[in-house]
């Protein structure tokens, strides 16, 4: 092969591999931009949710420090159930003896009208009313529940919850455990529970 020819060939090899080298560098480049420029993204989009975080800090200070406490979430004079006891044990209940019945106590801690609208039990063996000056209401189980009913206690005003177990609906052996349902106003919880246990015996 000429020695003129050899030359080129080299030269052309020469070319092609700085032209490799130059590519290489080239994507190496176009990376590191891309990297640095996802990295600014990442800094601006931390540093400007750190902004509405601060922000929103702000106006719940200035909120909270003009207001008595609890007024800024509209819950200081929310109407507020309590059932005592929120379990309560029959004990030994016999089916020979037939239906139980004990009356538990419903107070209104809140500063506002407690309203409740209506019950649910959890089985048709258990029933419950609420008493309220004295005067009992409507029966509520499991189906076919009274619509339209109401009883209102002021706040700090006491009713009794008066619970219904029937044995023979179901003629089991053993524990059992039951829930009523309370449906009120009362904003934190609108569906308040009340379990009932008990040992069935025949």
């Amino acid at each position: 092969m000429a020695r003129g020819e050899r030359g080129r060939k080299r030269k052309a090899s020469s070319r092609r591999s700085k032209a490799k080298g130059q590519r290489g560098q080239g994507r190496w480049t176009a990376q590191l931009k891309s990297k640095e420029r996802r990295g600014r993204e990442r800094r601006w989009a931390a540093l400007i949710v750190g902004l509405i975080l601060l922000v929103m800090g702000l106006g719940s200070y200035l909120l909270l420090s003009q207001r008595g406490p609890g007024e800024a979430i509209g819950l200081a004079d929310a109407p507020r159930i309590e059932v005592i006891p929120r379990t309560y044990d029959f004990g030994i209940v016999s089916q020979a003896a037939g239906v139980v019945t004990t009356e538990l106590t419903v107070e209104n801690r809140g500063g506002e009208e407690l309203v409740i609208t209506g019950m649910r039990t959890s089985c048709g063996c258990t029933q419950a009313s609420l008493i309220v000056e004295g005067e009992e209401g409507p029966l509520f189980g499991m189906h076919n529940n009274p619509v339209g009913w109401r009883a209102r206690l002021a706040p700090g005003g006491q009713a009794k919850l008066k619970v219904y177990y029937d044995p023979n609906v179901h003629p089991v052996r053993g524990p059992v455990t039951r829930t009523v349902e309370i449906y009120s106003n009362d904003p934190k919880r609108p569906v308040y529970r009340v379990r009932i246990e008990l040992y069935q015996t025949g």
